[in-house]
């Protein structure tokens, strides 16, 4: 398993929590046909050539991530490699098989959340997703406890 990402905060948790390879993909290039799936969740216009290059014969891509605008896919490389894309939106069907492997303990998503905020300062949580200059992962605003 690896992931991508251009922010070495995020690769560094991903390598914590067990990924085989974190690529900066501000300074490395993914490997050539070297992967069977693909999930693409940035919603990057740019960085379907990138993947479909590292996608081996026969593999498959989601794509979860959610584009502002139109994004060129080259169906023939796609076809090439005899490729099948998968799409999602809203993530339906996809809460209760997770919840299911939260539940078993099977995965460990506290390494995620890198910071907390009580309901009252959500303006701060806020402030601090909007920073890009700051490590974080997920941001959990609290409720009142009920």
């Amino acid at each position: 398993v690896s992931i991508t990402d251009t922010d070495g905060y995020r690769l560094r948790i991903g390598r914590e929590m067990g990924v085989s390879r974190a690529i900066n993909v501000a300074h490395e290039e993914l490997p050539k046909n070297r992967y069977d799936c693909i999930v693409e969740a940035t919603g990057s216009n740019d960085i379907y050539p990138s993947i479909i290059g590292a996608l081996r014969k026969g593999g498959r891509i989601a794509i979860v991530g959610m584009s502002n605008g139109t994004p060129l896919v080259d169906l023939t490389s796609l076809m090439r490699k005899e490729a099948s894309l998968f799409t999602v939106y809203r993530y339906a069907n996809s809460f209760q098989p997770v919840l299911r492997l939260l539940e078993a303990g099977r995965i460990d998503v506290k390494p995620l959340v890198s910071h907390r905020f009580p309901l009252n300062k959500i303006v701060s949580a806020f402030s601090l997703a909007d920073d890009s200059a700051s490590c974080k992962m997920k941001i959990l605003v609290e409720g009142p406890d009920v």
